[in-house]
């Protein structure tokens, strides 16, 4: 983070942004299809950096901003990991059905299921998808296994031993995880079950769906134009304008959106998928309100080695929340969004939510070896969403995460709170429709440059949170 460089780090401040960079973009050459298989040289180069010894001084000397990162080199340079990494996007490369002579995977399965009109096709679709996930599904639990070895391998006998050890006491999260679950519950069920019997839908394998997913009119600008259009509107249209975004098909390019801050404030990229849902207009938002951040705070790479991942999940959350309101599609968008629809995003944003707090707690008891991880899986999905889903996404998005921290859950869950506390903060300065001019620019400049400059704690105390940071940081 900016400021003075502790000195068990000075000596490799140049090599950690060379790494930095070449590992961030090979990351980003998977993302998008351009590369199948990992660079493993790229890591050997930077033995020094990834092999936990510098993790461990980190610790010693208390600086878990620091070991956060490195922890993130070392399970990104872990050969055994790297392995089964190639291996699952092989496998996901060759999964694909054939119906009516059109190749088609489980992404696309799963669209055509949540847009089909009548119910036997909608199970035809989420059974071909289900079959193409039990196949992959070994693949993805030979990974989270592999991350677990390669975790044990760091001196931690259980993965939540080495998330307590980077992240801090976190039970206090985890509490206000399962009491903002528990005191949500009932509504959102009673939502999902109107929506359910208004699409005559049934609750099938995957996570809840809406019958008819929302879409933007014809005629409105793209995602692209949109998000370009609302950044230059808050006062960051050069910013805008180089940032590359990603929106080629190719059959390797992963179903998630990715923001690459390759070498901030100069080389950051969004890649994501194109679409006409309002649902996907929001999820370039968020990817592109990091790549803001990127170019705006930092001055060097190395001012964003050790950030919080969570505060900068937290400005994404906020800037997401954007595509959810009536008058950015009118004013923006060029395009209307009826009411029904802009309904159907709101619960899909709670829906996602409601995933992420309960894969916060899910991971949790899996990482302390407290249960089976399909069993849990299953029991924690009918309780929270009342699905009877495949025990096999339990392991698909335990994978997803572990790929990208060790315990991404936590991070998503503290942005979602974070996020409320921003928008308000926002809306105070700008107004209630801040998103539609640039009010609030110098104020978002300064939040982006504070975000290199302090740890979760401080950030929260700078917003004025309520929101529960780790006890002992608090002491």
């Amino acid at each position: 983070m900016r400021g003075a460089v502790p000195s068990y780090l000075a000596p490799y401040v140049d090599r950690i942004e060379s790494y930095q960079q070449e590992s961030v973009l090979d990351t980003y050459l998977l993302t998008t299809g351009e590369r199948s298989t990992s660079d493993r040289t790229i890591h050997e180069r930077y033995r020094d950096l990834n092999d936990g010894h510098l993790l461990h001084v980190a610790l010693e000397h208390g600086d878990r901003g620091y070991a956060r990162a490195l922890a993130n080199a070392y399970f990104a340079a872990a050969p055994l990991l790297a392995d089964a990494g190639d291996r699952l996007r092989a496998g996901r490369l060759a999964l694909f059905t054939t119906i009516g002579g059109e190749s088609l995977r489980v992404p696309q399965l799963r669209a055509r299921a949540a847009a089909a009109t009548d119910p036997d096709s909608r199970i035809a679709y989420e059974r071909a998808a289900l079959a193409l996930v039990e196949r992959r599904g070994s693949l993805e639990r030979a990974w989270v296994e592999a991350h677990a070895e390669v975790s044990r391998g760091l001196g931690f006998p259980r993965h939540a031993d080495l998330v307590a050890a980077i992240e801090g006491d976190i039970h206090p999260w985890l509490i206000h995880a399962q009491r903002w679950l528990d005191r949500t519950r009932a509504t959102f069920l009673a939502t999902w079950r109107a929506w359910r019997e208004r699409d005559d839908l049934t609750t099938g394998p995957f996570t809840p769906y809406l019958g008819r997913p929302p879409a933007v009119a014809s005629g409105a600008a793209d995602m692209i134009t949109s998000a370009r259009a609302t950044a230059t509107a808050w006062g960051f249209g050069e910013v805008a304008e180089r940032v590359p975004v990603d929106v080629e098909p190719r059959p390797g390019k992963a179903p998630l959106s990715l923001c690459a801050r390759i070498a901030p404030p100069r080389d950051v990229r969004v890649t994501t998928h194109s679409s006409t849902s309002p649902v996907d207009y929001g999820v370039l938002l968020h990817e592109f309100g990091h790549a803001l951040h990127f170019c705006l705070g930092p001055d060097r790479p190395f001012d964003v080695y050790g950030d919080h991942q969570a505060i900068t999940e937290a400005f994404g959350m906020t800037f997401q929340r954007v595509a959810a309101q009536a008058e950015w599609y009118a004013e923006i968008v060029g395009a209307p969004l009826g009411a029904e629809d802009l309904e159907r995003v709101w619960f899909v944003s709670m829906l996602l939510r409601r995933m992420n707090a309960s894969q916060l707690l899910y991971e949790h008891s899996v990482h302390m070896g407290e249960v089976d991880p399909a069993e849990e899986f299953l029991r924690l999905y009918k309780r929270e969403f009342d699905a009877d889903v495949t025990p096999h996404l339990a392991y698909f998005r335990m994978q997803q995460f572990l790929e990208l921290r060790p315990f991404y859950p936590l991070y998503l869950y503290q942005a979602d709170c974070m996020s409320d506390v921003l928008w308000s903060e926002l809306a105070t300065i700008g107004g209630d429709r801040w998103y539609l001019g640039d009010a609030c620019r110098t104020h978002l400049r300064q939040r982006f440059r504070a975000t290199c400059e302090v740890d979760l704690p401080e950030w929260l105390r700078l917003l004025g949170s309520k929101l529960p940071a780790s006890i002992d940081s608090e002491r």
